[in-house]
């Protein structure tokens, strides 16, 4: 350091020091040296100098325009610069100051993009624009990957990430692929919890089982709190997979009860688990013994295989097919099951017989029956259900017709769950609900569908923005038609590269 910049760093330390007796005095001193001085350190240090003089004052333009400034403060050898700001930022949102904050943590990430600085914007963020915060965390979450002192920013970056889009059912594949590329030996027990869940949405069985593989370390030992969530977890995606569990699942699943503390309860878990693994590997005939057998193991859900297998085979409701001489002191169906789940399932096929029986009048019923019980609870939807609904719209009775529509608006709206694969349903739902005069449920269904990367629901979703389009403009209201042709347009475009031979080799 020569003599000049030796001198000027002294005036910065003599400033510091008066900094608190008078920090207006200290904040103009210190921009006359950050906008005069050559020395980039001692700029550096003076522009920082200013920062938090006109922060502890509370001046808005003041931070402003020192904050215009900053990305030009790259000199810090010793990483001073990052921690400091660190500090003004989150001093400015214990005060409420969101906008000043955003702008000062912009202006860090300009000045020295890393995982760090990411992270900071995306937090403040995170409390003004989620949908921004969104994408600078997965940026931070890619550079803390390619950072070696950084893995804890990806972790968490990508922990929040997989919340969100765990959520909304049209984004559950990006929430299971975010959950495969997040670390979860250096994750906390609470964030390894999130990863876990976020895996078992995978279409993968084998990514499903690295899900439960977590679930059963922290069912062994996480916190009594968070070990309980894991064992709940893994005996829900069994649950809800029943006999689709593959076995290397299954066997995570066993390893995960096995640490539940009621023994009874663990027992009963164990053994219903052993039942559906059963069910699942047998055919035919040996099918038939082990749904039997599911009877002394899960009272609750053995009418609704055997219904199910009834309804597949030609059977119908309280129809067990071969199984009624088998097991006589099998429930009545009458009997419906308790969980909210079942129940809903069960009207399902309920509806689903009635329409093939030719009975109109109980396929309706059925309907408004599952109607009632999705509404207040917010169920999830089964796959069968959605079969229900499909097989009422296509119905040539009139109230079948109403009472599924009223159903299907209910699911699509209301409850937000996005029909099941495969995409080939979801399409001929969004057809018969824009022939049921609903062109606005048809195109919110496909927009779940073009959203899981389905060219073909792609371009079924732009064939219906382009009528809709034309009708307005029939109708006479340009704007709204302008709009629907464009991005009908867009999206036909779209479709058609991801179809053609180029866009296939670059996917594959």
């Amino acid at each position: 350091m020569n003599l000049l910049s030796h001198a000027l760093s002294l005036g910065v330390s003599g400033i510091e020091r008066g900094e608190q007796a008078s920090p207006r005095v200290a904040m103009r001193l210190f921009d006359v040296l950050a906008k005069n001085t050559a020395d980039p350190e001692v700029r550096a240090r003076a522009a920082l100098g200013a920062l938090r003089c006109a922060v502890q004052l509370d001046e808005a333009n003041d931070i402003l325009n020192f904050s215009i400034l900053w990305p030009e403060m790259r000199a810090d050898p010793t990483g001073a610069l990052a921690d400091a700001v660190i500090d003004l930022v989150k001093r400015l949102v214990s005060h409420k100051r969101l906008d000043l904050a955003t702008a000062l943590a912009k202006s860090e990430v300009e000045r020295k993009t890393s995982a760090r600085s990411l992270y900071l914007y995306a937090r403040v963020l995170e409390r003004t624009d989620e949908r921004a915060a969104f994408d600078v965390y997965g940026r931070a979450a890619e550079m803390a990957d390619r950072e070696p002192f950084s893995p804890a920013i990806s972790v968490t970056a990508r922990v929040w990430r997989i919340e969100r889009l765990a959520m909304d059912p049209a984004t559950s594949q990006e929430a299971a692929l975010e959950a495969s590329a997040a670390n979860p030996d250096i994750a906390t027990p609470a964030q390894k919890l999130v990863i876990a869940a976020g895996r078992l949405l995978s279409p993968s069985r084998f990514a499903r089982a690295s899900g439960l593989s977590i679930l059963e370390e922290l069912a062994r030992t996480a916190r009594p709190e968070i070990a309980l969530a894991a064992v709940r977890a893994a005996a829900l995606h069994a649950d809800r997979l029943a006999e689709g569990l593959s076995s290397i699942e299954a066997d995570r699943v066993g390893a995960a009860l096995k640490h539940w503390p009621d023994r009874s309860q663990r027992d009963s878990a164990l053994v219903r688990l052993l039942a559906l693994v059963r069910i699942a590997a047998a055919r035919g005939e040996d099918r038939d013994r082990r749904l039997i057998e599911a009877w002394d193991a899960a009272p609750e859900i053995f009418p609704l295989l055997c219904r199910a297998r009834a309804v597949l085979t030609g059977g119908g409701v309280g129809s067990y097919g071969s199984l009624d001489d088998a097991r006589p002191a099998a429930p009545h169906e009458s009997a419906a099951p308790l969980d909210p789940s079942l129940r809903l399932a069960s009207l399902a096929l309920d509806a689903v017989v009635a329409i093939r029986r030719d009975k109109p009048f109980d396929a309706a019923s059925a309907l408004r029956s599952a109607r009632e019980l999705v509404a207040p609870l917010s169920v999830d939807a089964p796959p069968v259900l959605w079969t229900a609904v499909i097989l009422a719209l296509g119905s040539s009775d009139a109230h079948v017709r109403s009472a599924a529509l009223a159903l299907a608006e209910d699911l699509v709206t209301a409850s937000g769950h996005a029909p099941p694969s495969p995409s080939v349903r979801v399409r001929r739902l969004a057809t018969l609900l824009r022939k049921a005069g609903r062109a606005d449920l048809s195109v919110r269904v496909l927009r779940w569908a073009a959203s899981s990367k389905d060219a073909s629901a792609t371009q079924d979703l732009a064939g219906e923005l382009t009528r809709q389009g034309f009708r307005a403009a029939l109708e006479g209201d340009r704007e709204v038609a302008l709009t629907a042709l464009r991005e009908g347009r867009a999206l036909s475009m779209q479709a058609a590269s991801s179809k053609s031979p180029g866009s296939t080799g670059k996917n594959r």
